[in-house]
């Protein structure tokens, strides 16, 4: 019985990977597909089975000069649908230089992308690792042509929770810190660029979180420094972790605040003039971050739901960063300021990604 049932398993096993596989992966060797799913978390990850389910990759450009941001979003969403209403694939792109964000949806039947790692495709647009290219059409298109060179990854971007099968949500950045040339042309403005700085990260799972606040800062006075935050409700079966990560990379450090980690403490709260103030610390370690300028000037971002694809959220793209580190003796009660730094523009997004609930 027990040989019957281990049997069985094996089989339920197989098949399941065997829906996971596709054609066309640029790592088929001699014609004999190979593309099965690895632990590389910037790769492709739906199951085959799970519904609903969202996946997202999303490149955030400065380019120092001009003070302006872009970001460019490509994703797949509820892929496993029976309705052709409710599924399918999304190139989305908005930024502090040309108002309202531009998106096309199309069919799942347009999106193609590899489980080894990132390699996507939405119609004639494409996401590597190193190259992002493509356009949206429309009254007024968008065309978008990156060469992208990472120079630091944010490995376990979750800790503990990093690359978890099954987990509801999941988030990565993928480059915490890299340089793009290109050219970026949305109608008849054309924004042409040479080691522009990029933060690129990416979300998966079956269930967005509560409302999430997300910060990506790169436009720092020394272009080695970045940061990363994203605070959610994070769903974990019938429990609800208020879920905090953060990345500090400034002067060659890598700061990292997880609220998965024993060890560090996060609050966060908005100030009458409307900044909005996160502090976390880690044992002898503090950081405190404002971003002011989240009050007027929004754009509205991508949201998906089990109904398919609409927008929502609000997003800020000439918001201001500002970073305090301090530190402490061991077993003091006196923090002393250790220095401070600032990002102007910085993208602040408020309910993006968000899923099953209304957005302030």
């Amino acid at each position: 019985m027990c040989k019957l049932m281990s049997i069985s398993l094996l089989c339920v096993l197989a098949c399941v990977l065997v829906s996971c596989a596709h054609d066309d992966d640029p790592y088929d060797d001699e014609g004999m597909d190979i593309d099965w799913p690895t632990l590389n978390p910037n790769r492709y990850h739906w199951n085959g089975v799970s519904n609903p389910f969202f996946e997202t990759w999303n490149w955030h450009v400065v380019v120092p000069e001009d003070k302006a941001s872009f970001d460019l979003t490509m994703g797949v969403f509820n892929p496993g649908s029976d309705d052709p209403n409710t599924r399918g694939a999304l190139v989305y792109f908005s930024s502090s230089e040309d108002g309202a964000p531009f998106f096309q949806t199309t069919s799942i039947r347009d999106f193609d992308a590899s489980r080894q790692s990132i390699d996507l495709r939405i119609g004639d647009s494409r996401g590597t690792q190193t190259v992002l290219r493509g356009s949206i059409p429309g009254e007024t298109p968008v065309e978008f042509d990156l060469r992208v060179l990472v120079e630091s990854e944010w490995d376990s971007t979750m800790g503990i929770l990093t690359n978890i099968p099954f987990l509801a949500f999941n988030w990565h950045v993928g480059a915490l810190l890299a340089r793009a040339e290109g050219t970026i042309r949305v109608g008849d403005r054309v924004h042409e660029f040479f080691g522009a700085r990029v933060i690129a990260d990416h979300f998966w799972g079956r269930e967005f979180p509560g409302p999430a606040t997300r910060i990506v800062a790169s436009n720092f006075t020394d272009p080695g420094d970045s940061f990363v935050l994203l605070t959610q409700d994070l769903l974990l079966g019938p429990l609800t972790l208020n879920d905090v990560n953060i990345a500090l990379l400034s002067g060659g450090e890598l700061f990292e605040f997880r609220s998965t980690d024993l060890n560090v403490s996060a609050t966060s709260w908005i100030d009458e003039e409307q900044g909005l103030h996160v502090r976390a610390t880690r044992g002898n370690l503090r950081i405190e971050v404002t971003a002011l300028g989240v009050s007027e000037g929004a754009v509205e971002a991508f949201v998906f739901n089990e109904s398919g694809f609409s927008t929502g959220g609000s997003v800020y793209h000439d918001a201001t960063v500002q970073i305090d580190i301090f530190t402490r003796e061991e077993q003091s009660m006196t923090w002393e300021r250790r220095g401070a730094i600032a990002s102007s523009p910085a993208t602040v997004a408020f309910g993006v990604p968000t899923m099953y609930q209304d957005i302030p």
